[in-house]
């Protein structure tokens, strides 16, 4: 994942470790900017970048970080998305319920699985005077779930989901039809109606419409 601002814009934090070793402590002033920005609308992105460079920088440390260790296939971002149900809903420590959801694809031939979907839950500070939003670099309680997919399986899947979407909603048509159907109002056999009193009897040769107006012609 490429930095994109700053002295290090366009390139990844592997690349600007192997560049010169000098380079780790502006890319931890890096990393700590990204940590706490709180606008949502780039949360998610920063978050990606910020663990990007933490494991980067924990190959550095370790002395494993070389140019056979660096992936230098990128990974196209296909949906990624941040929800928080109510963001007026919080539990006693302040944070509300947050979900990200992201589908990936590796760009590397030899990956096998190349399609991830990653979803995430967990309890976050919501963002002040938002109506939606939360502070992922704050949250709590966090659990993440990956499934991966070879092509066929990634197909397979969306093949299965389209189809099970389509069979739902021919059955909740088709219940709201026989709901329909049976508390349709239907009138009881034998039953009397009372006609209303005040019954406006029409004068004759009065209209309710104006007349209309013929006009003279053409000439």
């Amino acid at each position: 994942m490429k930095i994109k601002f700053g002295p290090f814009k366009d390139r990844t934090p592997a690349e600007v470790l192997l560049e010169s070793p000098n380079n780790y402590n502006p890319l931890c002033d890096t990393y700590n900017k990204l940590m706490a920005a709180n606008d949502p609308k780039f949360a998610r992105q920063n978050s990606v970048v910020a663990n990007a460079i933490a494991e980067a920088g924990n190959l550095f440390m370790n002395g494993q970080l070389d140019k056979t260790s660096v992936n230098t296939y990128q990974k196209i971002i296909i949906w990624d998305g941040m929800r928080t149900p109510n963001v007026n809903k919080v539990n006693q420590k302040g944070l509300t319920e947050a979900r990200t959801a992201k589908i990936t694809f590796d760009m590397d031939p030899g990956n096998k699985e190349p399609y991830c979907i990653e979803i995430m839950n967990c309890m976050a500070p919501p963002v002040q005077g938002a109506q939606i939003g939360a502070r992922l670099s704050q949250c709590e309680d966090k659990i993440t779930l990956m499934m991966n997919f070879s092509e066929e399986a990634w197909y397979g899947f969306w093949k299965d989901t389209i189809e099970a979407k389509t069979s739902f909603g021919r059955l909740m048509e088709n219940e709201r039809i026989d709901y329909s159907d049976k508390n349709m109002w239907k009138p009881q056999q034998n039953q009397q109606y009372a006609q209303p009193n005040n019954v406006v009897q029409m004068q004759q040769g009065y209209s309710q419409y104006a007349a209309p107006y013929m006009g003279q012609g053409y000439r």
